[in-house]
């Protein structure tokens, strides 16, 4: 027994792949053009003190790529992030997402993270998402 596609199938994966040939369609990412702070604290509570940070450039705008490095592989699990952004849309309550996967390749199980200055999130707090990449910010 052949099984026959959907009529709209075909046409829709030539329309896909003609499209790519031509050059028309294209997949937006957005820019790195932010950076984040984040203050890392001695246990997951952000009890006391500070005792590190950790900065990185980001984005300011959903849709970051998937990313893993050698840092992210432990012995027990790895993992990878994307979606990472800064949001600005409330200049009073700044906020730093990312989207967490428990394998290196940003597919299956997943926790959305949401960091801000006011609440702990695994041990760290926002402390600043600046509209402008970390190299381009002096120490203080």
């Amino acid at each position: 027994m052949t099984t026959m596609a959907p009529p709209l199938i075909i046409p829709t994966i030539l329309l896909f792949l003609s499209s790519i040939a031509s050059g028309d369609l294209q997949f937006k990412t957005p820019e790195l053009d932010s950076c984040v702070i984040l203050e890392q604290y001695g246990d997951i509570t952000c009890s006391g003190e500070p005792i590190g940070e950790v900065e990185m450039t980001t984005y300011s705008s959903t849709g970051s790529i998937c990313y893993h490095d050698q840092t992210m592989d432990a012995l027990e699990y790895s993992f990878a992030v994307e979606d990472q952004y800064c949001d600005f849309s409330d200049g009073n309550n700044l906020k730093f997402f990312q989207t967490v996967f428990l394998d290196t390749t940003c597919s299956g199980t997943h926790l959305d993270q949401v960091y801000s200055t006011d609440e702990c999130t695994f041990g760290l707090k926002l402390k600043s998402c600046i509209p402008t990449k970390c190299e381009y910010i002096e120490s203080e």
